[in-house]
Parts: C-alpha cells; sequence; structure tokens
C-alpha cells in the first residue's frame, strides 16, 4: 500500500520514495523507541539518513488522502474532525515548548502541541488520520494572525481555515466537521460555516440559548433575532422526540431526547439543539445544519471521539511523542510520519475485514508484533541463504509470523 501510493504522488524523487518507504515500514515494523538512533539499528538506513530527510519536505496530506481512497465508499457518511493533543518534550532548544494544557493530566505541563485532523467514517466508526500540524510558539501565533493579542484559539481558526480550502477539494461532499466543545466558539465556528460546511458540536450544559419564535414587529428599528430565554433544564422549553438506547460506560442506557431549533448566544447565530437527559443529567449538542435529524447529530459527535483512538494509537505504537528532533521541520515530519504509519496500518487492516467479509476491532499491538515478526524472518533466513519463496510457501512460515498476535 505504502509503495502504490508514492507512485501516485507526483514530483517525488526515486530517492525520496525509497526513503518513505522504508520510513513507514520501519515505524510499524520495529520495537522500542521511534527515533534516529533506534531507526538505526532497524533498517537499512543510517541514523544520520533519517535526520537529513526529515528536514526535507514531505505533503503528507496528499500521500495519506491517496492512500484513503483504497477504502473511501461516497455513498458513506464521512465526518472531518478536529482536536488538539498534548506531547511531553524537553530541551531548551525545542521549537514550541512551553506551557501546554494536558488533558489526561488535568493541568498544563512543559510539552509541545499539535493539531490533528481526521476523516471519520460514521457508520464504521473508524477514524483515518489525515494530517498534524504543531502550535507555534505565541509571538509568532502574533504575527502568524497579524492582531496583537492573539491567542491560541486564533491559531486553531487559522489552521482550520487553511487546512480547510485542501480538504473542501480532496473531500467535496463531506460537510460536517465534528469538534469537541472547546471550540464551540462564535470565531471557529464561523471559520467553518464560511466555507459552506457545517459544525457539530457539544455546547455548555448551562448554554445561553434564545427561542426564535417572537412577535413580529412592524415600524422602524432592526429586527429581533430571538425571543425569549430558554431554560436547558425545562423540558417544555424543547419539543420532546422519543426515548432512545445508547452506550454510556460500555452499558445501553434509556435517554430521553429532545430537540429545538434556537439561537445560541455564544456562537451568535440559530443552530439546531439536541437534548440528552439522563438520570436528571443533561448533555446539549448542537449543528449549524438543520436538516439533521437529532440521531444523525448524536452519531457525529458520538464519531468524534474515534480521533482520540488515533490519538492514543499513535504515542503507543507509532512513536507519536517520541521525536528525537528539536526543530520545526523534523518535528512536524516526525508526527505526519507516525500518523501516516498508523493510517496504512489501518486501511490494510479494513481492506483484510472487507476482503474475507468479517469484522473484529481494529488492533494496532497485533500489526505491530506481526510486521516485526514477518521482517526479523525474513532477515534470518536471508542471512542463512535460504530461498525465500520456498520459505514463505511453508505452512509453518504463518505461525511463526502471527507468535505473539491476538487471536479472536
Amino acid at each position: 500500500l505504502v509503495y502504490e501510493t508514492l507512485q501516485k504522488m507526483v514530483g517525488l524523487t526515486k530517492p525520496q520514495r525509497k526513503f518513505m518507504g522504508i520510513l513507514l515500514e520501519t515505524i510499524v515494523g520495529m520495537l522500542g523507541r521511534v527515533n534516529f538512533a533506534n531507526m538505526g539499528r532497524q533498517s537499512p538506513f543510517n541514523e544520520k539518513t533519517f535526520s537529513r530527510n526529515f528536514a526535507k519536505s514531505f505533503d503528507y496530506l496528499i500521500f495519506n488522502s491517496i492512500a484513503i481512497e483504497q477504502v473511501y465508499t461516497p455513498t458513506k457518511r464521512y465526518v472531518l474532525g478536529f482536536d488538539q493533543v498534548f506531547i511531553p518534550k524537553t530541551g531548551k532548544g525545542t521549537y514550541g515548548l512551553g506551557k501546554v494544557w494536558n488533558g489526561s493530566g488535568g493541568c498544563a505541563e512543559n510539552g509541545i502541541e499539535a493539531s490533528g485532523f481526521a476523516l471519520i467514517d460514521v457508520e464504521s466508526r473508524i477514524s483515518y488520520p489525515l494530517y498534524a500540524a504543531q502550535t507555534p510558539p505565541s509571538d509568532e501565533i502574533v504575527t502568524l494572525v497579524n492582531h496583537p493579542n492573539a491567542t491560541r484559539m486564533d491559531y486553531y481558526t487559522h489552521i482550520m481555515h487553511e487546512q480547510m480550502l485542501r480538504l473542501k477539494a480532496i473531500y467535496p461532499a463531506v460537510k460536517h466537521i465534528v469538534v469537541d466543545a472547546f471550540f464551540a466558539t462564535n470565531k471557529f465556528v464561523e471559520v467553518v460555516t464560511n466555507a459552506n460546511n457545517h459544525i457539530v458540536t457539544k455546547l455548555r450544559s448551562n448554554a445561553n440559548l434564545r427561542s426564535l419564535k417572537f412577535e413580529k414587529i412592524t415600524g422602524r428599528g432592526r429586527p429581533k433575532k430571538y425571543g425569549s430565554k430558554l431554560d436547558v433544564k425545562n423540558d417544555n422549553d424543547f419539543k420532546y422526540i422519543d426515548e432512545i438506547t445508547i452506550i454510556i460506560n460500555n452499558r445501553p442506557r434509556k435517554v430521553s431526547l429532545f430537540v429545538s431549533d434556537c439561537y445560541s448566544m455564544a456562537l451568535k447565530r440559530s443552530v439546531r439543539v439536541v437534548r440528552i437527559k439522563y438520570k436528571g443529567a443533561i448533555t446539549i449538542l448542537c449543528s449549524t445544519d438543520y436538516e439533521l435529524s437529532p440521531q444523525e447529530i448524536i452519531e457525529m459527535y458520538r464519531s468524534r471521539f474515534q480521533i482520540e483512538f488515533s490519538f492514543r494509537d499513535a504515542k503507543q505504537y507509532t512513536g507519536f511523542t517520541e521525536c528525537q528532533a528539536r526543530s520545526k521541520q523534523k518535528i512536524h515530519h516526525h508526527l505526519n510520519a507516525s500518523f501516516s504509519a498508523l493510517l496504512c496500518t489501518k486501511i490494510e487492516d479494513v481492506k483484510k475485514q472487507q476482503n474475507q467479509n468479517y469484522k473484529r476491532p481494529f488492533s494496532m499491538a497485533s500489526y505491530k508484533r506481526q510486521k516485526h515478526n514477518e521482517i526479523s524472518i525474513n532477515r534470518i533466513f536471508s542471512s542463512y541463504g535460504f530461498d525465500p519463496n520456498l520459505i514463505k510457501s511453508h505452512p509453518g512460515t504463518k505461525n511463526l509470523i502471527e507468535y505473539g498476535v491476538i487471536r479472536y
């Protein structure tokens, strides 16, 4: 899959194709930390070769989008996921190093931050990583956004606007962006809607919502945008839909579903609000797309969590947090190489399940172990001068390759 995708990319030199192929194969099949020194020990290239090539540019978004074509089905519903991830890092010369919010720790820690984009299959709940961009230092954000008081949210808005143009050209049928409650701001939503896309997100439990029903006043003055305030705790302020069953804490639970088209004071626009009630707890989801049903909004937002699984697998198995370099370009190259290695493995798994007509959970640990076994066996047999075709046809080879793999 990797080499086929590289062949379809325009403008790549033969040495760069060879390097990228071996790089992604090494990341998936190696053991230990994914850094220059360790990759040099477990691949045909030297440590300096990795360091030198990481300083060169490579269009990972195009590579990933070409690879996804192998499993992309236009008739399915897809959404684009966007989120931030904390990466622990040290070193005085590391680009972008500073105090960054760590969600798992619940506090700000020293490290760097990256923004991640992913294409999410809502029906199958599979996240395909697309692109990662490191958050620059505060002074660069001020210059980039051209505002003296620019914040990280201004940068997130900028990177979304920048990548939205490319993503829209690659996936014109994908119209919905799914983000968590942190991005439920007027700045961010405006960028998405200006690109003729819609956003699906979560609002605070005490969101300031106003009714769209009001008496039209004739005469002078600006027409009203909204009416009286809605009480999110009051069932009567929303239209009851039905009781549905959703998974809460890995168990099916019946929840009450309400809906209302109203005006959000935080987003400064009218939205479709879905109110979910379970044992007194209220969850409020919203979308700028009025054509979505409440059930569709819930399914889209639930699929958002799949990007968190991509971050987790990239951290644990493809070295997302183990970059040895400190420069901007090399960190960018490392983050996206980790994403692409994970993506290609996921695509191989999806194709395998489609061909063999079965479904099972994706396990990056199993694929990494299997790839490492395969590389080790080939290296051992080639060292002894055995015929590789004769060895691969032996039934015992498959058992050796699948040694240590999770079996379902």
